[in-house]
């Protein structure tokens, strides 16, 4: 029984999700055919014009008649656009929008929005427009003579308020006249003040816009919200009900969204399936796409308030972090992709230099898309720079032999004394080079040993690359024993040169057996024998040639080589 009832639970869960997931689809779906729907015309007669904030009088009066114009347009174009039928507004509805947008955004350059976040402002003046609007609709009326003076003295109260307009004295909007920021901010708490006395009966457009979805004008869907229960309709801190179930459930669905693909995407599932460069990439793509569409959703539902800041504010750091991951993560796959096209060896310096150089530039665009995204939350990005700068230095001092042999790596790629691949001496120790990285030099010892040096001590060494050199010597001291004769030493010194200028993998020109000294037990002769190959593989070969060569040569001239002590 148990399990019946927990498996009930399970399917109507499953039920309910779907449910929400599908009319959250067809919301965004809605949504988005409103976006690249026809533009709309503006019915307005000049509609860049700016109000008129020259003086206290303009200012005030401009805010009240471009919130009331902009009302008065959207109220009566509503139940229409409601009741017309078809799932997309009319073409006259956009208009009507629009046109009502284009007032209220005059209205919204009479406040002094200096201190809000440039991600913010539009909402936010939106909102407190529309409340303002109503505030000054409830107050007494506003006479001519209430302005005596006003612009002399370059500042004007709404009389027995503490509503305030006053000149800009600096910034971009120096000498208007605007809403002061600490008007601004208090605005929701004459609102409320103001709303808690006012006739139930009376119509708040500002309430109709709360409470309703969409930009301004519902969206035709808001019809069917309207048939819900009472309930889900119920004002609750500004919003209905179904907007914060709305609100919430976005939310909710955004962060286990992210962590599920996060999750998955650092499991071993995809690691047997795509290569690491191809496995970075939906994590960061995947959230900057559930950013935005959670941003969206939200728009739809018109959250207002400080829900919406909040919600705001998350997802667009959600979707700048996730910009600049992405754009560090591109630019590493790139990275490798190019080391693989180019054919470089994976562990070589140049694939290696490769990576440093596209990782750093990633990290660049990384750094300047946080930078452009603090700035549109309002970040002081001054404090931020000067922060990263001690930061930066105090990182520096602590990783100071990792920089000195990150520069020591740069030394090597571009002297290039030795290479992958290149067998080399420094000091007692030689071996072949396996991996250049950027912090230290890996090399293979003859004992098949693997030592790592450091970039910054490897780059001080004296080095001694053999497969550098430009042809293969054999050389050595061959001995002839006392009572060789002089006839004896010439035909050994002649047939030897005979046999240097033919053997084909010898430069007989360049090439010697000469007597150099008469030893305490031997007549010494210097063995001098320039190859024509490069290749250090035939090297102990040809040596053991050369040598039985000789020795074969002494032979035959009646002699022999003489015995060590």
């Amino acid at each position: 029984m148990t399990k019946e009832i927990s498996g009930r639970a399970r399917r109507l869960a499953q039920g309910a999700s779907a449910t929400v997931i599908g009319a959250a689809v067809v919301i965004l779906l809605l949504w988005a055919a409103n976006i690249f729907a026809s533009p709309a015309n503006i019915a307005m007669p000049n509609p860049l014009a700016p109000p008129d904030t020259a003086s206290p009088q303009g200012t005030f009066f401009s805010l009240r008649t471009e919130v009331t114009t902009g009302a008065r347009i959207i109220t009566a174009a509503f139940e229409e656009h409601i009741r017309s039928p078809g799932l997309f507004e009319s073409e006259a509805t956009r208009d009507a929008a629009a046109t009502a947008k284009a007032h209220l955004a005059r209205a919204v350059r009479c406040l002094d929005l200096s201190n809000i976040a440039p991600a913010n402002r539009e909402k936010y003046g939106t909102e407190r427009v529309l409340m303002l609007g109503e505030v000054l609709e409830r107050l007494p009326p506003i006479a001519e003579a209430d302005f005596a003076g006003a612009a002399e003295r370059g500042q004007w109260t709404v009389p027995n308020t503490e509503i305030r307009i006053a000149k800009m004295a600096s910034g971009p909007r120096a000498g208007e006249f605007l809403f002061t920021a600490e008007t601004v901010e208090r605005i929701p708490q004459f609102y409320e003040m103001l709303r808690a006395r006012s006739d139930a009966d009376r119509f708040d457009f500002y309430q109709f816009y709360s409470l309703s979805p969409g930009d301004l004008m519902p969206p035709k869907w808001y019809g069917w919200v309207r048939t819900w229960p009472s309930w889900l309709l119920t004002e609750f801190g500004d919003q209905a009900v179904w907007q914060w179930l709305g609100y919430g459930l976005t939310l909710l669905l955004f962060a286990a969204a992210s962590a599920a693909l996060f999750a998955f995407t650092r499991g071993k599932t995809l690691r047997r399936f795509l290569p690491d460069s191809i496995r970075r990439l939906p994590a960061p793509l995947g959230i900057l796409i559930g950013a935005a569409l959670a941003q969206a959703m939200i728009d739809e539902l018109n959250i207002t308030g400080a829900p919406y800041a909040i919600a705001h504010v998350a997802l667009v750091a959600a979707r700048y972090m996730s910009a600049a991951w992405l754009a560090a993560v591109v630019l590493l796959s790139l990275a490798d992709w190019t080391a693989s096209a180019s054919g470089l060896r994976p562990r070589s310096i140049d694939a290696g230099m490769l990576r440093l150089a596209l990782r750093m530039l990633g990290i660049a665009a990384g750094a300047g898309i946080l930078a452009y995204g603090a700035s549109e939350l309002g970040l002081p990005l001054v404090g931020i720079v000067a922060g990263l700068g001690v930061g930066g230095l105090a990182i520096a001092l602590a990783a100071q032999p990792t920089i000195e042999n990150f520069i020591g790596g740069v030394m090597i790629y571009a002297d290039r004394p030795v290479r992958v691949g290149d067998f080399c001496k420094f000091g007692d120790i030689s071996g072949t080079v396996e991996e250049i990285g950027i912090r230290s030099t890996r090399i293979r010892a003859a004992d098949r040993s693997l030592i790592t040096i450091p970039n910054g001590d490897f780059s001080k060494q004296r080095l001694v690359n053999t497969d550098r050199r430009d042809r293969l010597v054999v050389t050595g001291r061959v001995g002839l024993r006392y009572g060789t004769t002089r006839a004896q030493l010439n035909e050994i010194l002649g047939e030897t040169a005979k046999f240097f200028a033919q053997h084909p993998l010898i430069e007989g020109n360049a090439s010697t057996l000469r007597l150099i000294e008469f030893g305490a037990l031997s007549l010494d002769l210097e063995l001098i024998a320039r190859l024509t190959t490069r290749n250090k593989d035939d090297l102990a070969a040809l040596r053991e040639e050369i040598l039985l060569q000789i020795a074969g040569i002494v032979e035959k001239a009646g002699t022999g080589l003489a015995e060590r002590a």
